[in-house]
């Protein structure tokens, strides 16, 4: 009997369910593996009255590295971790012991809740968890004492060069996605599994491979200042890729500044032009329009003198929005 793609599909479905529900076990055992030893770890040190930084903490951690296999360095995050969580977190799909190992170095409660919920919400892996708990130290390193209760706006970053393949109503092959109405033909074979693509320029080609992405990862984009609009909207030249430019007026997400011919909107129009003056690039990541029908934009900056690749300024630069925010510019609102 002949397997039609709908069948196979049904198939890798039922199969992908049983592999995730496996892989979701896995990660809660080794969770509550890591909280019991640091447990035990932690009773048996308070029980003998001896520290980690004694000279029976450190044989401690010597002998078990020795006697059960694991690392010193991870025995001593595990009892960081239950020290962090005296109780055992509920069993969250979202956060495995990688993620744990990144929360517990979070002294602050409510820093390390905003990171969970962050983690959660934008379903992050450690690495990216670990990149938004470097940043948010930093913001608050930045601070003004105006601003010590200011609330935080979560950056949404992207993956640079990765698109959707669509139809276009009236058009008759698959094609790329390159945002913003703009599409480009796409002549290559793939598997009809395959949904996102990102590209590899090499020399004056592209080659596309399947992409690893998250869908909400897309629509990021490097950029060059057109001009500064007012103090929450820019005009900008964005790479679409494929040597394709476009020209956009973004607003920036979740933000609001004063109108334009005020005293404040004259002001937050001023700093935000010097905010940007010697910047080279920044990347963008378009989240949709608001109800003028301009895309809303999170952004992110590339140090003055652009040795940050794009992809690192993607994942690491100064959120621009927040920033904004921070000093006190602009309102946040949404």
């Amino acid at each position: 009997m002949k397997i039609t793609l709908k069948n196979y599909e049904k198939l890798l479905s039922q199969i992908q369910i049983h592999v995730k529900k496996t892989q979701n076990n896995i990660a809660r055992q080794k969770v509550e593996m890591a909280w019991n030893i640091g447990k035990e770890v932690e009773e048996h040190l308070k029980k003998n009255k001896e520290s980690e930084k004694s000279n029976y903490g450190k044989n401690l951690f010597e002998k078990l590295e020795s006697d059960v296999g694991i690392t010193q360095n991870i025995l001593y995050r595990m009892r960081a971790f239950y020290k962090t969580y005296p109780k055992l977190p509920k069993d969250e799909a979202k956060l495995n012991w990688s993620h744990y190992r990144v929360l517990s170095g979070v002294k602050k409660e409510s820093d390390r809740k905003f990171l969970e919920d962050l983690t959660k919400k934008e379903n992050l892996d450690a690495e990216s968890l670990r990149k938004k708990t470097k940043e948010s130290k930093t913001l608050k390193t930045n601070k003004t004492p105006n601003t010590k209760n200011e609330p935080r706006l979560l950056p949404r970053r992207g993956e640079l060069f990765n698109y959707n393949l669509v139809e276009p109503s009236g058009v008759s092959s698959t094609c790329i996605d390159c945002g913003f109405g703009i599409f480009k033909r796409f002549d290559e074979k793939m598997p009809p599994t395959v949904k996102i693509v990102e590209t590899v320029k090499k020399e004056k080609n592209y080659k596309l491979k399947k992409s690893q992405a998250n869908r909400r990862k897309l629509n990021a984009y490097k950029a060059y200042l057109g001009r500064v609009v007012d103090g929450d909207t820019i005009h900008v030249i964005l790479d679409l890729g494929f040597d394709i430019f476009h020209e956009e007026i973004l607003r920036l997400r979740a933000i609001n500044a004063a109108e334009s011919g005020t005293k404040e909107g004259e002001k937050s129009t001023l700093a935000l032009k010097r905010i940007l003056k010697n910047i080279p690039f920044f990347v963008v990541k378009t989240s949709g329009t608001d109800q003028h029908g301009r895309y809303v934009a999170d952004v992110f900056l590339a140090d003055e003198k652009g040795e940050m690749e794009a992809q690192k300024v993607a994942d690491e630069g100064v959120f621009l929005n927040q920033l904004l925010v921070e000093k006190g510019l602009v309102e946040l609102v949404g």
